[in-house]
């Protein structure tokens, strides 16, 4: 089959999303017309002070917070980065333990694990089988010397959305003076997210899981606590992130930020529909299978489904060259052969483990032919199948 001649279907928007075609236009406009230096006196420096400004504001409104309690940095990765050891570092007279779980992106886990390596002691919360962190579990980790505890808002590979608001209530209700962290990168555009609501002290999103640039993220950081820089230099971001803000990415992701909340219940429910439809068609289709995850709380744009018999970055692979583009997991742990440390912290068997397939909704799949993406599931598993030692059982096996 001719990749001129198939239908794509782009199903990675956990990955990433396609750019809003008003945020490509936003960002040129900056980039031709306001590309002065914020920090510079001269007028062209004051028009890019007013945008970046702007941007900000904009984003801590669609946030519920200050606009004084964001902070610009490069995207997830980096927030997740000066979160972890920004309030490390700066509480560490304290205490030195660290509360997260199993599940959390890498760029959690190794920060945590260069901490460790610093002399912080980290202990990992476990998940129940649909990847939901055990509240009672967690609250057992707590010690005198505990400093943060971060736990992700929804996880990126299998969708569960955690109870951070109740979870930091417990947490407080522990000892008030814990710091709380979300990485929220995978809900803030998709589903409801007020940071006063969560009750949270740091919050972590970027702009190219909810149609913005790549390369522009932030942290929301409560007023009054206090990080350290991991960036030494200028006095930029509020003396948190030094370095010469980029005021046309900053004002792509505000723009992005404000799309994705328009109508965003109703778009919600038909990512939804969508997908449960995109399920049950599957499940029709291919025997032994099973989904990833909780069912109820989870993202209505995420299904991770495993296939016996099969390995998932095959999948990927060859589905791609049938027009699909999906992954096995998470886009940072793509292509290293490692089995999903989500599905691992889940005890979900290995045999299942191996087969899993993410697919994930939003804007570059509106015209997604829903029977073309399962025939092709279908063919590629069975494909897979007939050149491994898999035999079916004759089993399907439906969500959890």
């Amino acid at each position: 089959m001719r990749r001129e001649s198939m239908k794509q279907t782009y199903l990675d928007h956990a990955a990433t999303t396609p750019c809003y075609p008003e945020v490509v236009d936003e960002v040129t406009r900056q980039l031709l017309n306001n590309f002065g230096n914020p920090s510079s006196l001269h007028s062209l420096g004051v028009s890019a002070r007013a945008t970046l400004d702007s941007a900000r504001a904009s984003v801590a409104a669609d946030l519920g917070c200050d606009s004084s309690e964001i902070v610009f940095t490069s995207g997830g990765s980096e927030s997740n980065n000066l979160a972890l050891r920004g309030t490390a570092h700066a509480h560490q007279y304290a205490g030195r333990h660290i509360v997260t779980t199993a599940f959390e992106h890498e760029s959690v886990l190794k920060t945590c694990e260069a901490l460790q390596a610093e002399g912080f002691e980290i202990s990992l919360a476990p998940v129940n089988g649909k990847g939901i962190v055990q509240l009672d579990e967690l609250l057992r980790l707590l010690r005198p010397d505990t400093i943060l505890v971060s736990v992700m808002h929804a996880n990126n590979e299998v969708g569960a959305i955690q109870p951070i608001a109740e979870i930091t209530r417990a947490v407080k209700k522990f000892r008030p003076d814990i710091f709380i962290h979300t990485d929220a990168v995978q809900t803030v555009g998709h589903v409801p997210v007020d940071i006063r609501e969560l009750g949270v002290d740091l919050l972590t999103l970027t702009a190219h899981k909810f149609g913005g640039p790549k390369g522009i993220g932030a942290l929301y950081t409560r007023r009054g606590v206090r990080i350290e820089h991991q960036i030494a230099g200028g006095h930029q971001e509020h003396n948190l992130r030094s370095g010469t803000e980029s005021v046309a990415l900053a004002a792509g992701m505000a723009t992005a930020l404000r799309l994705s909340m328009r109508d965003q219940d109703q778009r919600a429910a038909a990512w939804r529909k969508m997908r449960d439809s995109l399920l049950a068609a599957i499940l029709s289709a291919v025997s032994d299978a099973r989904v990833n995850g909780d069912y109820i709380d989870r993202l209505p744009t995420n299904l991770n489904i495993s296939f016996l018999g099969v390995s998932g970055e095959d999948m990927v692979l060859r589905l791609d060259r049938r027009g699909i583009q999906a992954s096995s997991g998470s886009a940072c742990g793509a292509g290293h052969g490692a089995l999903s440390h989500v599905l691992a912290a889940m005890n979900v068997p290995r045999a299942w483990a191996k087969g899993a397939l993410r697919l994930t909704l939003g804007e570059g799949c509106r015209d997604m032919d829903q029977s073309y993406v399962v025939e092709q599931i279908k063919a590629v598993v069975a494909e897979l199948r007939s050149t491994s030692s898999f035999r079916s059982n004759g089993l399907l096996l439906t969500h959890q």
